[in-house]
Order: C-alpha cells, then structure tokens, then sequence
C-alpha cells in the first residue's frame, strides 16, 4: 500500500491543487458576488470621478461614496451637493466599471427627491403619535402619508385625490410647513384590531384617533380605517371636516363597507 501512494504521490498531489484551487475559486467567487472587489471598486470609483468632472463640473456636485450592492451584484456611486437635501442622484456600475444606467435625467428626478423629504418628515410626525404609548390601539398597519398629483395605491378604492398636492410646491431644498401640508393633503391608513366592528365602534375610533393626532401635532385631511381582522368594517377616504359627533355615526354607517363589500369594490376597480 505504501509503495503505491508513493507511485501516484505526484498524481495525489495534483488532484489535491486542482481541488484547493478549485474550493479558492469558488471562495473567491462567492466572495465577489457577496462584498465585490476592490479591482472594480476602483474602475469604478475612477470612472464615477470621470463621469462627474466631464457632466456637473459646474453644478457643485461632488462623489460622496461608492458602495457595492450585493442584491443586485453591481456598485453604486452616490452624488450629492454639499448642504443640500434633495440635489443627490445614484448612478449604477457593473463589475467592469461601465456605467448600466441614468439616474439624473431630468429635473423631475430632483423634484422626486423634494416630494420623498416631505412624505418622510409627514411619515415620521404621524409615527410620533401612532408609537407613542398614549396610543391605545393594536394595529398591524398604520401610516401617514401626503398625497401629490398622480398618486396612485393598489389597494385604495379611489381614482384620484381631489385633494392632492400640486407637483408645483416641489422646489429643490424648499423650506415647508409639514402641519400645513397635512391639513391639506395628510391621508391616514390605520388598520385597528377590534371584535366589534359596528360603526358606533368605528365612531368612537375615529374620535380618539383625531383626538390623539390633535395632541400630537399630527394634522390631517382625511382616513382609510380598517376596524377588525377577518371580518371588517371599511371607511374609505373619511374626511376630518366630518369628524364631529353629531350624525357621525350615521355618516360611518352609510359609507362603511363590509370585507365581503370592500373586497368586491376593489376587484370592480381592477377589472375596470
């Protein structure tokens, strides 16, 4: 046995490289796709600097970072403007340092990135009220968001928002009123956890919660509330200005809908 290792060690020993190199390629591989390569890093970063000095010498942009995105196996050079909020774009590389796409063509792109500001600022004042610990309501969904022209939600039973917010307010690095632009256009979706799901229950609801958001600051415009699990009642598009006590539970029971009311609506407008 021993004289016959000693005939094949040189085989041994390269069938035990192949198999090194092979588990190295495979690290080195996996490796690549999970954190990149400070190679492509690199091309990339220099191509980024290239792309910026050769486009926006003159508009004060400057390369804040190069990072790489595993998710989508490729690098993202992030530009900006010093001091400003809304003036920054992402442009993609792939592994080879070419550039996969424009992410800065327009002026709207910006103007997006004025309208993101604004409904993360509303998002986080309703956030300041629905997380505080006078909140008294399980809820698995409950959010607040400014609606602009064009807005559009899959699961909302609306065509369009007669409310919405003029793209034209957007202007780049703008100062706002959050509370104002929420008693405009502030929309609430709040799903409440409850066994009774009768529109005196939903009434109540809706007084508490205007009530807490009153409190907090938080102003608004108008509510989809969702009160129970299985089965549920609907208020879809429910506006403040018809908050007040008087009739309101008889409003509540003329627009509010059933699951079985909601789910069908909802599919008709799909269908359409």
């Amino acid at each position: 046995m021993k004289s016959f290792f000693l005939k094949h060690l040189i085989v041994f020993r390269v069938i035990a490289a192949v198999i090194a190199f092979g588990i190295i390629a495979y690290l080195l591989v996996f490796t690549n796709a999970l954190v990149g390569n400070p190679v492509s890093y690199f091309i990339v970063k220099n191509n980024a600097e290239k792309y910026l000095a050769e486009n926006y010498a003159d508009n004060g942009y400057v390369l804040e970072q190069v990072n790489y995105n595993f998710k989508f196996g490729n690098y993202n050079a992030h530009f900006v403007k010093p001091g400003s909020e809304d003036y920054h774009f992402v442009e993609s590389y792939g592994f080879d340092g070419k550039k996969a796409f424009d992410n800065y063509k327009t002026d709207d792109q910006i103007k997006r990135n004025v309208q993101r500001r604004l409904e993360t600022l509303y998002r986080e004042l309703v956030n300041s009220v629905l997380e505080s610990p006078a909140y008294p309501y399980s809820t698995n969904i409950a959010f607040g968001e400014l609606i602009f022209e064009n807005f559009d939600f899959e699961g909302s039973l609306d065509e369009g928002y007669d409310y919405a917010l003029p793209l034209s307010i957007l202007v780049p690095d703008g100062l706002y009123n959050i509370t104002e632009l929420g008693a405009k256009a502030g929309h609430l979706t709040i799903y409440v956890d409850a066994d009774e799901t009768t529109p005196e229950k939903a009434a109540e609801v809706l007084l508490e919660i205007d009530s807490l958001m009153e409190r907090g600051g938080a102003t608004f415009y108008a509510i989809d509330l969702r009160l129970g699990s299985d089965e549920y009642l609907y208020i879809n598009n429910f506006r403040r200005s018809d908050f007040h006590e008087d009739g309101l539970v008889e409003r509540v029971r003329t627009v509010g809908l059933t699951a079985e009311e909601y789910n069908a609506k909802l599919a008709g407008k799909k269908d359409y």
